[in-house]
């Protein structure tokens, strides 16, 4: 493709003291039903070459890779954007290798590939590396061994198999190369860039005005649109501003060319215009939203065309024409957000990219919604694993992260009949052939031998804990009491009254602890639960034992208590809000939270620390000191003073 993202508003889109405690460390699983991934793409058909256009090459743009590469932060927490793109921007560009392969960069560097992982029988689009230097916004090739692309308004040079950076001088919207010694790049007040003897060189432009881009036809003609209804035409050795016909075009803005041959192209923005017998003329308006996003179209950024006869167009507020029979037609968009790249395949498949982590593909002949923020499965707990890999659980079933670095959704048939209006809760895995699922409506999942299994249930009401001892006893919570795992069965334990359990934490089989609702806080000891918090009204949401001696709990108004010598205390909290997440993993080192904010304490002091990607976070378990993993709306892996697992 050689789609073009030079574009003022796409560059303004994207550049737009205490006690000691901790968790027991949870324990590794694996399982072997038919994997789905969580960003779906149905199974490609075989389809032909794609067809060369007159004024372009189809040459495939080979991933941009700058090094060195970006490292993660020591000591942070990382997105995992296998588990979805919520962790990610803006999408700034689109490149599409053939209908199974194919290349998508975000605002922030991050590279996708599609492509078909090990194991998998169709493409999932999945992170492959980071580009350091920033958002790529456009990629062309004038061989198989040499290209360019634009990364954060700088020019990237592609020879003998390496990107480098060949020019800084200006922001640059788009460039186009005739061959692989001339070219021709347009900038932000007007400027032109010639590409000769292996340097890009400033040239004076004819008008002070942003040039979005440029289309090279050959080496004596070229043209050029950008802002205020700019078109320029190259004829050695001038760009001549030329006019529309008919119309005044001073206001308007054009962001994108595509020549058909070079006796008819098309620009795109606020209106659609077309080159015909030399001359532009306008084929469209656009109805331009105003300041109510929910009604009109958005301009118009980037297009491309499958042959002469048939082409799409995507710009802001999800706006999609498609060209078809000569006619220019608004297309049905199942997103409001902006897109700003688009590249077909064919006629019957491709890409379109935007705002908000959009992701779109045209299949089956329409357009369907395969990304989007706020889109990732709703992720309610994780469970990590000593060999690498990661269990969870969401509204929309289990999730599994294999060694390969790929979240994959299991089969639900494995585990029928939970109801589609069960939400999945929490999870423990005991070890790699024993686990435990709880959920709403009282259901409970067993993992053995490979599979998830129904377990009989004791209640129908809410489950909103579960802690095993071993395979032969455990304990669980919820809204109709605490149950114990005993000889094979789920039984209901005798409570003072006036509980309301949320929350359990096991020491061993003669004691534990509950906290809950309404000041409930229960500690059982030979046999019997008791409270030893009468009077209290207060909820506690959590609770975490890094053993016999030390434990966190956490819950509303900023509380927090840490257990050390038999006895529980208040300790200064960071935060004077409701928290609901705590991860206990040494005497001295510990992490609380809630839905929108994390705080570390180390060094008997609390931390506050930032969460990429700022989506809901509902869970967090930490192997060891060194690795954890936290869920809600994406997925956080922390790993210290080391890289992230693929």
């Amino acid at each position: 493709m050689q789609i073009k993202l030079k574009r003022l508003l796409g560059l303004l889109f994207f550049l737009i003291g205490l006690a000691n405690c901790a968790p027991t460390a949870l324990t590794p699983t694996t399982i072997s039903p038919t994997p789905v991934p969580i960003i779906p793409a149905p199974v490609a058909t075989s389809i032909p070459p794609r067809p060369q256009l007159a004024v372009r090459n189809n040459l495939p743009c080979p991933a941009v890779r700058i090094q060195p590469a970006l490292a993660p932060t020591a000591g942070g927490w990382q997105c995992d954007p296998s588990g979805g793109v919520a962790c990610f921007g803006d999408f700034t560009y689109v490149d599409m290798i053939s209908a199974d392969e194919g290349w998508a960069y975000s605002a922030g560097g991050d590279a996708f590939h599609y492509t078909t992982a090990s194991g998998d029988t169709s493409p999932t689009w999945q992170l492959s590396h980071k580009v350091d230097a920033g958002g790529v916004t456009h990629c062309t090739m004038v061989s198989p061994s040499e290209g360019w692309a634009i990364v954060e308004g700088e020019i990237y040079h592609y020879r003998d198999g390496d990107w480098q950076k060949e020019y800084t001088g200006g922001i640059v919207f788009d460039l186009s190369m005739v061959d692989a010694e001339d070219g021709w790049a347009t900038g932000f007040d007007g400027e032109l860039y010639r590409y000769r003897a292996g340097q890009w060189v400033e040239t004076a432009g004819p008008i002070d005005r942003i040039l979005h881009s440029v289309t090279m036809l050959n080496a004596d003609e070229g043209w050029v649109v950008g802002e205020d209804g700019v078109i320029l035409h190259y004829q050695p050795p001038f760009w001549e501003p030329t006019s529309v016909k008919d119309e005044e075009y001073y206001g308007q803005s054009f962001y994108d060319l595509e020549f058909i041959s070079p006796n008819e192209g098309w620009a795109i923005g606020t209106a659609i215009l077309h080159y015909q017998d030399g001359q532009w003329q306008e084929v469209h308006q656009l109805n331009i939203a105003g300041s109510n996003a929910a009604q009109g179209e958005g301009i118009l950024q980037d297009m491309s065309f499958v042959d002469a006869n048939e082409g799409w167009a995507v710009g802001g507020f999800g706006t999609i024409y498609h060209y078809q029979n000569g006619m220019w037609q608004a297309t049905e968009s199942p997103t409001r957000n902006s897109l700003v790249s688009i590249d077909m395949v064919d006629v019957s498949e491709g890409w379109a990219v935007g705002r908000n982590n959009t992701m779109l593909h045209y299949h089956d002949g329409r357009w369907q919604l395969r990304a989007e923020q706020g889109e990732a499965p709703r992720l309610f707990d994780v469970a990590p694993l000593d060999d690498g890999t990661v269990w969870a659980v969401a509204r929309e079933g289990i999730f599994r992260r294999g060694q390969d670095g790929v979240w994959r959704l299991v089969d639900k048939s494995v585990y029928t009949p939970v109801s589609d209006s069960v939400d999945l809760r929490v999870i423990e895995m005991l070890n790699p052939e024993d686990g435990w699922i709880v959920g709403t409506q009282g259901t409970i999942l067993h993992y053995v031998q490979g599979q998830w299994l129904p377990v009989p249930s004791p209640t129908t009401e809410d489950l909103t804990d579960v802690d095993m001892l071993n395979e032969n006893e455990g304990w669980m919570v919820g809204y109709a009491g605490i149950f114990h795992y005993i000889n094979g069965e789920w039984q209901a334990e005798e409570l003072p009254d006036g509980s309301e359990p949320k929350a359990i934490a096991m020491i061993s089989s003669q004691e534990g602890w509950v906290v809950g609702d309404f000041g409930t806080f229960l500690h059982y000891q030979d046999g019997v639960w008791e409270s030893i918090a009468e009077g209290a009204t207060i909820t506690l949401n959590n609770i975490d034992m890094f053993d016999e001696q030390t434990g966190w709990i956490i819950g509303e108004q900023g509380v927090v208590m840490c257990y050390q010598d038999g006895v529980w205390q208040y300790v200064r909290s960071p935060a004077f809000t409701n928290l609901q997440i705590v991860a206990a993993i040494s005497p001295d080192e510990a992490w609380i939270g809630n839905a929108t904010h994390l705080w570390h304490y180390v060094d008997g002091q609390w931390q506050p620390v930032p969460r990429p990607g700022g989506f809901v976070i509902r869970s967090i378990q930490m192997l060891n000191e060194n690795e954890g993993w936290a869920v809600g709306d994406g997925i956080l892996h922390y790993m210290k003073n080391s890289k992230p697992s693929k």
